[in-house]
């Protein structure tokens, strides 16, 4: 872990090099922040547990019904499935799996996705919660 160290600016002066023990500190201060070392300044909301399904989440899904998805779109969760990729043991390409029932909320197209709405052609792509 490393240590915070305060550097007071009475030890920085405009246009003069840095001292070595200042230069150290500038570089392991950022990581004793994040480590939350003894000293060093709390880093408030910083740190967010979010659910599987909550406003600001990503999942993996298919857009099942017919049209094209460009990045920064917006669809009803209704119209997504969670999805992955399946490998395919006979050599040839793999195959979007498709799983469930749609899913709640407005998500946001991090990728691109397509779907000829024949569940025969859809693309895989990333989805990010907004509401």
């Amino acid at each position: 872990m490393a240590s915070w160290t305060s550097i007071p600016n009475s030890s920085l002066e405009t246009g003069a090099p840095a001292r070595s023990v200042d230069a150290l500190a500038f570089r392991d201060n950022p990581i004793a922040i994040a480590e939350g070392a003894t000293g060093a300044p709390g880093i408030s909301g910083a740190v967010i547990n979010i659910g599987v399904y909550d406003i600001g989440s990503v999942i993996s899904a298919s857009k099942v019904t017919s049209g094209t998805v460009n990045p920064g779109s917006n669809v009803s969760g209704s119209t997504l499935r969670l999805a992955g990729i399946s490998s395919v043991s006979d050599g040839s390409s793999p195959l979007v799996s498709i799983y469930g029932s749609g899913i709640s909320g407005t998500w946001q197209c991090v990728g691109y996705s397509y779907d000829d709405g024949t569940y025969r052609r859809h693309s895989l792509t990333l989805w990010k919660r907004i509401a």
